[in-house]
């Protein structure tokens, strides 16, 4: 759990720091090994630090099947990341349908930024 919050902390950095940590820490590699491991926080990392970076809709697809499986897993935050993707086919096939679900299912869990969108 610690690299993975030294991951994140790196992540947050100013642009000429993270770029100069970058070259001697292997982000993804933290990442993965912790989304490997199960921890749904890692997942959606994973999958956020992998769409940034994706050169083409094979690196998109996989990002978006970490965030399925940190949604999977009940994290809202990548429930809600995977509603707005699937809302305008960001890594997979557009779904108003499966956008709303996941929406329904973050919102039930808590998450307040779900309950707003479906109120509006």
């Amino acid at each position: 759990m610690q690299l993975l919050n030294l991951a994140r902390r790196i992540e947050r950095a100013r642009p000429e720091l993270r770029e100069q940590i970058t070259r001697t820490v292997d982000i993804q590699a933290i990442y993965r090994t912790s989304a490997e491991g199960g921890n749904a926080t890692a997942m959606r990392e994973l999958a956020k630090y992998l769409q940034q970076r994706a050169a083409g809709p094979q690196q998109l697809a996989e990002a978006m099947d970490w965030m399925e499986r940190a949604a999977a897993e009940q994290d809202t935050e990548a429930m809600l990341l995977l509603a707005k993707a699937y809302t305008v086919g960001l890594g997979r096939e557009a779904s108003l349908d499966k956008a709303v679900a996941l929406l329904e299912d973050a919102a039930a869990l808590g998450n307040t930024d779900a309950q707003t969108m479906l109120s509006a």
